[in-house]
Order: C-alpha cells, then structure tokens, then sequence
C-alpha cells in the first residue's frame, strides 16, 4: 500500500490526545462511611463496570475515528496484480490513433490512459511508443526512457486512416530489448484490428480497452446502374449502415455548388438501407451528409464519379442494321450514342471514337492491327469483335495478344442456346431476373480458346461472350443465318450495356484514406498543397491533371464491434479495464466513512 498524501499521516499522532484526556479525566472514587445496606452496595458495583466499559467503547470509537479521518485524508492506495508500481520492462506500446478513435472523447482518454500506465512502470523502464496508424514517413523507432515515452504520446495525433496490428508488428519487430517484453495497446479494440493477427508467443500482451458505443455512417455511394446511358438525370445510391440495436430516422443531405436535395430515411437496427437520390448529369461531385453522432468521420461522403455520356461509336465492316436499329432507333429519339458507318479502319482517324465494332470482319491489315492496339491501349475506349465467316492471320495475332483464340467455325444439330450467365458481371446484373435469354437460338458460331473471362456459355460448354480488359468477343455476329438474338427484347439493352460496360472500367473516382494513387503527376490536395506518390490522408476532393477524385474514411472501420474474449485467449492477449487495471485502488472513502460510523457509534454510546 502506497498513499497520495503521505503528508496527512502525521495526524495520527492525534490519536494520543483522546487517550490522554481519558486517563486525565478518568473518575476517582472516593470512600465514604455508610450504613451497611448490603443490596444497595452489589446494584452500584454493577452499575460502576458497565459505566468503565462504555469509557472504554467511547475511547476506542474516538482513537478509530481519528485515525479514519488522517488515513482517508493521505489517500491510501492497494497494490493491482497487474500493475504494481516501479516494474521494471520493455514496453512494446501502441497507441490506437485510427478514426474511430474519434469517437466522442476517447482518443484524449486514451493518452490519459497512457501516461498514467507509462507511469506505473520504473524510471529504468524502456519504451518502443508507437501509433497505431503511422505515418508514412515515419522512421524506424528506438527504445526511449520513460519521459520521453510521455512525451511521444503526446505528439501522437488522431488519423483518418484505419490501422491493424498485425501490419504494426511486421513493420516495426522489436529487438534489443534490456528487459523482459511486454506488448501494451491502448484503443478501442475494434474486431478489425486483430484481423490475420496470428497468436503471439509473448507472456504479456496487455490491451488496454477505451469503452466507445454505437455507430451510424454512409458505408458507400455509387450509381444505381453505371452501365445504363444517362441523359437529364442519373441515380446515386447512398448505402447507410446502422450498427445500434435502436432503429434511426435522418436525414441524408446532398450538396454540390448550389444544388442541394435531401431525403428522410429509416434505418433498421443492426441494419443498412440504401437511400435513391435522383441527381442532374450535370454534376459529377459534391458532398453528402447524414445525421450527426459521436462519431462524425464517417457521416461525410465526397464523391465523384464518371457519369456515363453520350459515345461515339464506330461500326467497321459489314453494315448490320439489327445492330444500327438498336443503337440508334430514330433520328426522333434521342440516342445515348452517336454512330458513324466504315469500311475499313484505314483512313479513318479513332482518336474521336469511344467504341470500335468489328462487324463481320474476316481479317485486318498489320496496319489496322497496330491502330486497334493503340486504340485498346488508351483510357475509356473499347473494341467489340463480331466475326465473320473466318478469322484471318492478322485478326487472330491481335486477338490473342489479349489471350483469345479463334478456333474452327461450329454448326450445331438444330440450334444451341445459352447455358450460363456471368450475373457477377456488372452489366450483367440487371438480368438476374429476365428469363428471356433461355429461348435465344444459335445456329452457326466460332470455337473460342481463351483463359480470360468467359461472360456467357451455350450449351456444349462454347465461349458465347469472352471479355479480357476493354476488349469484347462475341462467338458469332448478329445475321439471321447465325441467330435470332435480334428479335427478342433483351438484345438492345445487352447491347448497349456491353458498350458501357467495357468503357467504364472504373466510374468512381473514389479512394480510401491510406491508399495511394500509383502517378508520377503532381497532386493537388483539399487545402492546395501539392503531393506526389505519397498515399491520402485525409477525406476530401484532391485533383489530378484536372481531374477531380474523392477520397473517404475506410467505412469497414465505422464497425465499433469488440474482440471477444475468446479470440483475445486464442491470441495470449489478456483485457485489461483501463481504471481497475491501475495500481491504485483508493481506499479513501472506505477510511473516511468508518470515521463517520464511529462518531455514530460514540452518540449512541452517549446516550445510554
């Protein structure tokens, strides 16, 4: 036992002066002659033992509230099993410093945490002080003195990025240690921190946990169908998650320059819903906001994303006015795609076309195969192969470069149809429900070779629809001695969503906090300052070459779920309460409330 006040237990020398006035005032019996009245004379010597008894209780009740008074007023503190005062170690300590740290109060809770248990151990101590999430610049650590550690954890500021120990302890392995190794983090002890965190085979692996409590926050925002064309309006779907056992009622926000929406909503407990909002194609940023809680990083959403437009599409070769109807009906319907009509690609300039359909073409010149790849090799372009009835030298070289052979022309007994759909292709996801594609007959089509990505299967197990990148092949094309494709009404919206889909590889323009953009241009970040190669560490807009992309906080992170305590045993970690796990126990009340029972005690002895 140790006191805070040591100063107070010289007032237990006071406790002499109740002693010393009961044998100053004690009663002296002073004999005087009486008659003898022998009945009288037993009654008195009752009465006088019982009255040097009470003298007696009332001594001891004053010399204990005396000394209750002192001993409460010096603080007395018991010893903890864990952390008894001046233990000598080396101290492996990880300060959470992630986001959701940022929870009410909890991350200056979690430096004072941490100073008080850096204290508990000697000055002779060392200290490897680390953030959980650190700094990409930061330099190798070194074991530190126990006033340097204090003074480290104060320079350890709150991060937007999410952090794991398992990367911690591979960065940054200990060595050298002068002492026995003990592991001490100090957080709120998220499940996702421990992730494909081995078990340590270490004696003392302390967490120390900071209690938080629920969370709600906007896990994502994406387009509601990034492959369907957009012309007025587009669709945004803004996915809340809700991890309280409540249900929540807000608001979801929109804002983007002068446009503002907003759209009531209720989330389930322990639940997600995601909130349409319809949005002019016009604008392609803005910011998105929710209700405010105790944690307010994840109820900001910056978004940006590549809105489908209008393409310009070049059909190459045979002139097919099945695929010319379904991209462009009418000239009085509005079409998402400009079509132009060629020949060949020889004297025509691609760089103002999104999209080459090779229609029915038996071969190209080495040329035409040069001017396709470098086509294929630009951003937001694709090419479409439609074959013809065979497959030329230098059409079959440029093909396989992407991984795709054109084998020997098959003819099925009656007709083939289509046997499996890639839904797990996001073009492909609106069909899910549409039975039409099993009455689809084939009649005449290519064998297809590949180990890229088969997208669509007929019966017999043959590639029907094989993609690889920005390039598309289809097994035959859309003439009515090949298929009836033609005439069912799947075909102009699978048409036209195989455009968009292999153009836009990548419609958000979106990043995490921690990830790093792989450019050698120059980055401009939400306050103008100019990075390059380094990873994002905040949320906002940032802008590269004029291109503005949004970054966010890793919403996996907003998930406040503990580690239980079975997986702490399988990993030899031992919880520890942050207050009852401190050296000191204070037993002040306990003193001071036995100081006032005993003066209860002597009042009632008083008055019998």
């Amino acid at each position: 036992m140790n006191f805070l006040n040591p100063h107070f237990l010289f007032g237990l020398s006071f406790i002499s002066i109740p002693i010393i006035i009961h044998f100053w005032f004690r009663k002296r019996l002073k004999r005087v002659s009486f008659s003898s009245l022998q009945f009288l004379k037993t009654a008195e010597e009752k009465r006088l033992r019982w009255l040097k008894l009470k003298e007696i209780l009332i001594l001891i009740c004053r010399c204990i509230f005396v000394a209750g008074l002192f001993l409460g007023l010096s603080r007395p503190q018991l010893k903890s099993k864990f952390f008894a005062p001046n233990r000598l170690a080396s101290v492996y300590l990880i300060l959470d410093n992630s986001w959701s740290m940022g929870y009410g109060k909890n991350f200056f809770r979690a430096v004072e945490t941490a100073e008080k248990f850096i204290n508990q151990y000697s000055p002779q101590s060392e200290f490897f002080v680390l953030p959980l999430c650190p700094d990409e610049n930061l330099k190798e650590p070194f074991w530190t003195n126990r006033d340097n550690a204090l003074k480290m954890i104060k320079e350890i500021k709150l991060s937007y990025d999410s952090g794991r120990l398992k990367e911690i302890l591979r960065r940054f392995p200990p060595k050298n240690m002068r002492y026995p190794l003990e592991y001490l983090y100090i957080g709120d002890a998220q499940e996702l921190i421990f992730e494909e965190l081995a078990p340590l085979n270490v004696k003392k692996f302390f967490v120390v946990r900071i209690p938080n409590g629920t969370n709600i926050g906007i896990e994502r925002v994406s387009l509601k169908d990034p492959f369907a064309p957009s012309t007025n309006y587009y669709q945004l779907v803004v996915n809340i998650r809700n991890f309280s056992p409540s249900p929540c009622r807000g608001t979801v926000n929109l804002q983007s320059g002068d446009f503002n929406i907003q759209k009531e909503s209720d989330i389930p407990p322990a639940g997600s819903v995601g909130v349409e909002l319809t949005v002019p194609a016009g604008i392609k940023k803005g910011v998105i906001h929710f209700i405010e809680d105790s944690l307010m990083a994840d109820n900001l959403y910056f978004f940006s994303k590549s809105i489908p437009g209008r393409l310009k599409i070049l059909l190459v070769g045979e002139i097919n006015q099945y695929l010319i109807s379904a991209l462009k009906p009418s000239i009085r319907i509005f079409s998402p795609v400009e079509v132009s009509v060629a020949n060949t690609i020889r004297q025509v300039d691609l760089r103002k076309f999104n999209v080459i359909i090779l229609n029915g073409i038996s071969d190209i010149s080495e040329n035409d195969a040069m001017k396709l790849s470098d086509f294929l090799a630009k951003r937001n372009t694709g090419i479409i192969f439609l074959p013809g009835e065979t497959a030329g030298d230098n059409l079959r070289k440029l093909l396989k470069n992407y991984d795709i052979k054109i084998q020997k022309k098959v003819t099925p007994q009656g007709y083939a149809t289509i046997k499996y759909l890639d839904f797990d292709y996001p073009p492909f996801n609106i069909f899910k429900e549409v039975s039409g594609f099993k009455n689809i007959k084939f009649f005449n089509f290519f064998e297809i070779s590949t180990q890229v990505k088969i997208r669509a299967r007929l019966i017999g197990d043959y590639p029907l629809i094989v993609n690889n990148k920005n390039l598309l092949v289809f097994a035959t094309n859309f003439s009515e001695e090949n298929t009836d494709i033609m005439f069912h009404p799947v075909f102009v919206p699978l048409i036209h969503r195989l455009i968009y889909g292999i153009i836009n590889q990548n419609f958000d323009n979106e990043f995490w906090v921690g990830d790093v953009v792989d450019t050698t241009k120059i980055i401009i970040g939400p306050d103008g300052e100019y990075f390059r190669g380094e990873k994002f560490t905040r949320p906002g807009f940032y802008t590269i070459s004029g291109e503005t992309i949004a970054v966010n906080v890793a919403s996996k992170e907003g998930n406040l779920k503990v580690i239980s305590r079975e997986a702490m045993s399988s990993l030899n970690i031992q919880l520890i309460d942050p207050i009852k796990g401190l050296a000191r126990q204070d037993l002040s009340i306990s003193f001071l409330i036995l100081s006032l029972f005993m003066v209860v005690m002597e009042m009632i002895l008083l008055l019998i």
